[in-house]
């Protein structure tokens, strides 16, 4: 909630997010001492039930909920991905499916280094993924 309300001495609202959004983020999220844990807000405001490229177009346009997300759009070194992903979204799924690939296959040879063949067959030690 630092980004809606008290953001700094000279914002109130973090002055790289939508001003609208931010007001509107207000409604569901009031200034508390205690926040309420029940209440949920979208990562993706435009079309948050569609598997898209709309969450980059978002950060583009200081649509960001989260501050790490929203700065993605505006460092140096990831910036040029954010707008790369906003303006195509099949760059977005080619990126996104290489990913998951990656992951299966690092989790894979993470998961075979912690096996080991024992008298009567496989033995697994630690299968917690880091």
């Amino acid at each position: 909630m630092p980004r809606i309300y008290g953001y700094n001495k000279t914002f109130d609202i973090d002055p790289t997010m939508d001003q609208q959004y931010a007001v509107s983020l207000r409604g569901s999220c009031r200034r508390k001492t205690h926040p309420d844990s029940t209440v949920v807000a979208l990562n993706d405001v435009t079309t948050p039930f569609t598997f898209d490229n709309v969450y980059f177009r978002n950060l583009q346009k200081g649509l960001g909920l989260l501050s790490k997300d929203q700065m993605l759009a505006y460092h140096p070194l990831t910036r040029s991905n954010v707008n790369m992903m906003a303006e195509d979204q099949q760059i977005f799924f080619n990126y996104f499916a290489a990913a998951m690939i990656k992951l299966g296959l690092d989790r894979s040879q993470h998961l075979t280094n912690h096996i080991q063949l024992a008298k009567g067959g496989l033995v697994l030690h630690d299968i917690s993924f880091p």
